[in-house]
């Protein structure tokens, strides 16, 4: 349970800059 949270805590800001460049990605399909 400990290295499970550890591992999140770590690629938390990893998983949530691919998430934004999937909302950039598609935002930009949608407009073009």
């Amino acid at each position: 349970k400990i290295k499970a949270a550890g591992i999140l805590k770590i690629s938390r800001p990893t998983l949530d800059r691919k998430i934004e460049k999937y909302s950039l990605d598609d935002h930009w399909e949608g407009r073009s």
